[in-house]
């Protein structure tokens, strides 16, 4: 429970789309699941960057506030 607690404080569409990442890189070699990581991770920069300019004012911590 405590583990989900902490993911489930991160922002829900960077979540989403990690867990997405995971799923569509099942099986498939390094190469090409590095490609697919990098594919969902840039979908949701927008979000990863607003997370880091709070990060960096000292607003949140740890995903906390999130």
């Amino acid at each position: 429970m405590e583990l989900a607690e902490k993911i489930a404080a991160f922002p829900q569409e960077t979540v989403r789309r990690d867990r997405r990442a995971v799923y569509d890189g099942l099986g498939r070699g390094i190469d090409e699941g590095l490609k697919i990581e990098a594919l969902h991770g840039n979908r949701s920069m927008s979000t990863a960057v607003d997370g880091a300019e709070r990060f960096a004012e000292d607003e949140v911590r740890g995903g906390e506030g999130m």
